[in-house]
Formats: C-alpha cells, sequence, structure tokens
C-alpha cells in the first residue's frame, strides 16, 4: 500500500454548507489542535489507491475493504424536505446526477478471529463494477476461509449477495448474522401478502436474490439471528433504525473509545452532514432514518466516536464534527498511493 497520509481538512464547511459563515470555518480550524486521534485527507473517487485499507484500533486491526461501487440518480436524495429545498441541494451538492456510490466491508481482526461486516453485491448487480470484495479479502492478506464470523447491518442486496457465488458459500467457516427482524421480513412467505400490490414485484425480485445468497448457509445451520443489545464475539449490536427493517450496525471499543459500523445509516458525505433530515427514496422509513441519523451524528461527535460506513468515499472510515446547529462535517480517512 502506498504510503498513508493524514491531514485535516481546513475550511471545509464553507464549501458545502450554504450560507456557512467565517465563524464556523475558524471553529472547524481550531479543532484541528484539540484532537489528534483522527486525522483527514480527502481525495476523489479516481484515487489508483488500494482497494484494502488497514487501521489499527486498540487490540484491533481493522480493514477496510472496497466491493466496487453502484451507479445511482443524485434523485434519490429526495425524502423529508420541501421541493425548493430538495432542488437547491441538488445544485450545491452534485455537480453530475449520476452518482459512483461507494460499497464497502470491513473485517475486524482480534488477534484470534476474522469478522466481517457486510459482504458486498456479488453478482446481484450485473454491470461488473461492484462484487469484488472476495478478491480484495485475498489482496489484503486473507484467506476466505479464515473469517469465522460475518455481521450483516441488513438484508439488501449490496450487502448479501457477497456471501454465495453459483450456490456456493465464498466463506465456507462462516456463521452469519442477522438481525431477527430484518431475517422475518425478507424470509417469511407471510411478508407478500402484507404488501401493496405496486410494492409486491420489488420485493419479490429482492427477496429471491437474498435467499438465493443465504440458501448455502441456512442448508447447513451457518446462519442466526440476533436481538438488540446484543454482544456477539465481544461485538455490541446496536439499532439503527429506519433504513431497513431490521437495520443494525456494530461497535467496539477500546481505552473508552467506541468504533461503530453504521450500514446505511448515510450516503453521501456532504449533503446527509449538511442536511441529516434528508433521507433516501430507499429508506424504509425515511422520517425514522433522519431521527435516527441526527441522534447518532451528534452522539459521535460528541463522542469522538470513529464511524465506518458503507456508502461514504473509501475506505470510509472517519469522524463526525459538529459545526453547527444540526449540521456537521464528515472527516473521512483515507491514501495515497
Amino acid at each position: 500500500m502506498g504510503k498513508i497520509i493524514f491531514c485535516f481538512i481546513l475550511g471545509l464547511c464553507v464549501s458545502i454548507l450554504a450560507g456557512a459563515n467565517s465563524e464556523l470555518a475558524d471553529k472547524n480550524h481550531q479543532s484541528k489542535n484539540q484532537s489528534d486521534k483522527l486525522k483527514v485527507f480527502f481525495i476523489d473517487q479516481e484515487s489508483k489507491a488500494e482497494p484494502f485499507f488497514h487501521f489499527n484500533f486498540g487490540k484491533y486491526k481493522i480493514t477496510a475493504l472496497s466491493d466496487g461501487y453502484i451507479t445511482l440518480d443524485s434523485t434519490i436524495f429526495n425524502q423529508n424536505l420541501p421541493e425548493q429545498q430538495l432542488e437547491q441541494i441538488q445544485k450545491q451538492f452534485f455537480k453530475n446526477t449520476k452518482l459512483n456510490m461507494p460499497v464497502n466491508a470491513f473485517l475486524i481482526a482480534d488477534g484470534k478471529d476474522l469478522t466481517l461486516i457486510d459482504s458486498g453485491a456479488g453478482a446481484c448487480i450485473a454491470d461488473g463494477k461492484a462484487g469484488h470484495l472476495a478478491q480484495n479479502i485475498v489482496l489484503a492478506g486473507y484467506q476466505l476461509s479464515q473469517i469465522k464470523t460475518i455481521f450483516l447491518t441488513h438484508l439488501h442486496r449490496d450487502h448479501v449477495c457477497g456471501l454465495s457465488q453459483q450456490g456456493k458459500k465464498v466463506f465456507p467457516n462462516a456463521m452469519i448474522y442477522v438481525s431477527e427482524n430484518e431475517a422475518n421480513y425478507w424470509l417469511n412467505d407471510q411478508t407478500l401478502a402484507s404488501l401493496e400490490q405496486h410494492q409486491r414485484q420489488q420485493y419479490l425480485d429482492n427477496s429471491e436474490q437474498i435467499r438465493i445468497a443465504l440458501k448455502p448457509y441456512r442448508s447447513t445451520d451457518q446462519f442466526k439471528t440476533f436481538q438488540s443489545a446484543a454482544n456477539i464475539n465481544g461485538i455490541d449490536v446496536i439499532p439503527i433504525s429506519g433504513h431497513s427493517l431490521g437495520h443494525y450496525g456494530f461497535q467496539i471499543i477500546q481505552a473508552q473509545q467506541k468504533m461503530v459500523f453504521v450500514g446505511d445509516l448515510v450516503h453521501s458525505n456532504l449533503a446527509q452532514f449538511a442536511y441529516p433530515t434528508l433521507s433516501v427514496a430507499f429508506d424504509h422509513d425515511p422520517i425514522l432514518a433522519a431521527l435516527t441519523r441526527e441522534k447518532l451524528f451528534k452522539q459521535f461527535a460528541d463522542q469522538n466516536s470513529i464511524v465506518a460506513a458503507a456508502h461514504l468515499p473509501f475506505p470510509g472510515i472517519g469522524s463526525v464534527k459538529s459545526i453547527a446547529n444540526h449540521q456537521y462535517l464528515w472527516l473521512g480517512l483515507t491514501s495515497k498511493p
């Protein structure tokens, strides 16, 4: 891996928040001297950095892994705000209507076991831009057979489809964990009857691929569910509600500092930090997702937590800083070749 460079983004809030004044910029500048725990360097998505990133957190070695990216339209950011404000956000934060949204997964090594957070898109996205997680795990120095535990934040295809390929397990020795509510929604035949007619075909298409991905593990009793407040192998399960019916994150703690793997809590490193109320079209409950995001952004900023997110620019690891009332700044770690 190329040399890792860390530095603070100074005054970035001026460019990402409409009407942000010099006092807020000064506040962000002054924070440089308050903590050296997370220093950041921001680069664009065209960087040729390696598709894995090692990060030490106490006894844990964290490896961020790129699965690739999925191409979406920027108009997915269309929930909870008036139309006029949504139009302004589009002009302010999105230069192009097409977004190449990163898909990140995370490997946790504790000295004994390997735990994977999410499994990428596998073959469920057919354009070849995602589905590279398994090969990147090997590039990062691990074998797929070494992974003993896989936590799924939820069962959307870009998180679950990497588990299997052509009906066979990609991670032969892994136990798969997902929340009970999430499993009941996607894997229960009764769900379809509870949906509106216009929702049924999309549910069927998605649930079929989800079930195919999980089938090799379910057939050999390598699939378990958890409930809120569970602790599995020393990793805390925490509710991160709104994006899906049973969306959860995972937390480890070292020297009283938290590192939280947040899944799909957030999909934009700019717009949703400036406007946490802004949700995406495919959130199960956009209002609840926004309330959760605002609550957790404040908590992360207050506690100086390290955050790992599935869809923020690779490696998706960084911190959240409060720069105004209900407005935040993402400070993300990255590397340069």
